[in-house]
Order: C-alpha cells, then sequence, then structure tokens
C-alpha cells in the first residue's frame, strides 16, 4: 500500500497526457488537410 502512494501523482499524469496526445495528433492531421 505504501508504495503505491506515491506512484499515483505521474499515473494520473500520465493518463492526462494520453488524453492529450490524440487531440493534438488530430489537429496535426487537419493542419496537414487544410494546408494541402
Amino acid at each position: 500500500m505504501g508504495l503505491k502512494l506515491p506512484l499515483q501523482p505521474a499515473t494520473l499524469e500520465i493518463a492526462a497526457f494520453l488524453e492529450v496526445v490524440p487531440l493534438l495528433i488530430n489537429e496535426v492531421i487537419m493542419f496537414q488537410v487544410i494546408k494541402q
């Protein structure tokens, strides 16, 4: 139990990062499509 507590904030950051990444990829794809 004690070992898991320090990992939780990092896990939340990774989860938030993984949620943002697809949005950034989508923005890049849309930008490429508009540029063509």
